[in-house]
């Protein structure tokens, strides 16, 4: 999978860590082609695509526009049409999802270093998920 972003957006610092990270998650989450799948702080989609690849449906949500921009295009470059992303708050999208979508099997998260915060994990209790991936630079 390939990875274009724009200088505001965020990016894992070491590309090879990154990579192992995903390789975790997507072991962990055990994704399959039946599963629907929303990656909460999604970026520029570094986890999103390769779930997106194994899954039947993915949407992520971002706060930062140009992220989503970059997450539009890199799915579209590598393939991928299963996938939706939306610019919003964390806890916000999640409402405004689980109305039009309804809940995912996966949930998976890698917010900010200082976390996704109790008002999005409380969201998140609330929204319904069979299976939570929370990935954390300070767990």
């Amino acid at each position: 999978m390939k990875d274009r972003f724009w200088p505001d957006t965020f990016f894992q610092a070491s590309p090879v860590q990154a990579e192992k990270l995903v390789k975790l998650a997507l072991e962990m989450a055990d994704v399959h082609s039946n599963m629907r799948v929303l990656d909460l702080f999604c970026g520029v989609g570094t986890f999103s695509l390769p779930f997106a690849k194994r899954s039947r449906e993915l949407v992520g949500i971002e706060i930062v526009e140009n992220s989503i921009l970059s997450a539009r295009r890199n799915a579209t470059e590598n393939g991928l049409d299963n996938t939706y992303f939306m610019t919003n708050d964390a806890r916000i999208g999640l409402k405004e999802l689980k109305e039009t979508w309804g809940s995912p099997y996966l949930l998976v998260l890698n917010p900010p270093r200082n976390g996704a915060g109790g008002k999005v994990m409380r969201s998140i209790g609330r929204f319904g998920t069979d299976k939570i991936i929370y990935i954390s630079c300070s767990p």
